[in-house]
């Protein structure tokens, strides 16, 4: 449920345009979305972009805040006009959460109201997930592209005191969960017209047994799928995605259709703007007894909108974009995101 949060929107053009992506071929950060998408034109690759997420306040006083550093990076190589490979690394979601201060008390009979204070506490939570991949992609004549992205993927998460407290009676210092998974995600493009072309991404369900929980975690099902049409008479770009989660395999969630939209436009071929929108969701469960006894909270629906542009200047190329619900959103819960990235081609 923390992925409402957690979630950093990683490859900086793709913010910039909607979080789409799903038909879209590029440079290396496009495999974020797209492991099918990869398309250097015989240059090697280097790529590096930092997320900024602004900090939310949630129930209890409990705050989520961003967690650095939040970076991914990334090299790209072309083998020939039909291979292409790379490797990358991503941080892909993570969070910090801030208790603020957390009184200890402990019944006690003498005491006028039943229990007495014995000391106070600063408690907060790192969560981090981040992944060494290789997507390799197969290209066939720029009309099909096929592509597998095999992540190595480590699974952080911490809850600790911010500072020893002697007073404290039976309160953990620490409590540490690391681990790591294998996962492959699979994509296709196809470009039956010149300027249209249509996207789909696959990642299977997986389980894993973790030191500490009772049953298998459970890592969804997702699927993607896209179409991007660029126009013939001006440059301009639209694109339309359709991301599914099967969230539903874990208790208290529901499944997540979300719709993403963006739009481009080339001025002058080194200069772009990017705009857009997308939905988030509330995946949890709407059942009111559920929501009362699981969350505590009202759920928010989020709508997105997003701004970006590129410069590109001989080989290197400067990307910035914005995403905010602010505008658009109702609920309770807004964010913005600021995603920075750089290039360069040789």
């Amino acid at each position: 449920m923390y992925d409402f949060y957690s979630d950093n929107r990683i490859s900086s053009s793709a913010c910039g345009s909607g979080y789409t992506g799903m038909a879209t071929t590029g440079d290396i950060s496009s495999t974020f979305i797209n492991p099918a998408s990869l398309s250097l034109e015989n240059k090697k690759q280097i790529y590096f972009e930092y997320v900024y997420k602004d900090e939310i306040e949630w129930i209890l006083d409990i705050k989520y805040k961003n967690l650095n550093p939040n970076f991914s990076l990334g090299f790209g190589l072309p083998v020939n006009d039909y291979f292409q490979t790379g490797i990358t690394y991503r941080t892909e979601k993570s969070f910090k959460i801030d208790y603020e201060e957390i009184t200890q008390m402990i019944v006690s009979d003498t005491a006028v109201e039943g229990y007495v204070e014995t000391g106070s506490f600063n408690l907060n939570t790192n969560f981090k997930i981040t992944s060494f991949s290789i997507p390799i992609v197969f290209k066939f004549k720029d009309m099909f592209n096929i592509g597998v992205d095999i992540s190595y993927t480590n699974f952080y998460y911490r809850k600790f005191l911010e500072e020893e407290a002697d007073s404290l009676e039976a309160v953990p210092n620490t409590h540490t969960v690391d681990f790591y998974i294998v996962r492959p995600k699979f994509g296709i493009i196809v470009s039956p017209l010149e300027n249209l072309s249509m996207g789909f991404t696959y990642l299977p369900e997986s389980k894993e047994t973790v030191t500490h929980a009772i049953n298998p975690v459970k890592f969804p099902l997702k699927i993607g799928t896209g179409i991007r049409y660029q126009l013939s008479t001006i440059p301009l770009t639209l694109s339309l995605d359709y991301n599914f989660s099967k969230n539903s395999a874990e208790e208290g969630l529901v499944n997540r259709n979300d719709i993403h939209f963006g739009v481009s436009y080339d001025i002058h071929n080194n200069f772009i703007l990017r705009g857009g929108l997308f939905t988030q969701g509330d995946y949890r469960n709407n059942d009111p007894r559920v929501t009362e006894q699981l969350w505590g909270i009202v759920l928010d629906d989020q709508i997105f909108t997003t701004f970006g542009i590129s410069y590109e200047v001989n080989s290197l190329t400067l990307i910035l974009s914005f995403m905010d619900s602010h505008l658009l959103s109702d609920g309770q819960i807004k964010q913005t995101y600021v995603n920075t990235g750089i290039s360069y081609g040789f």
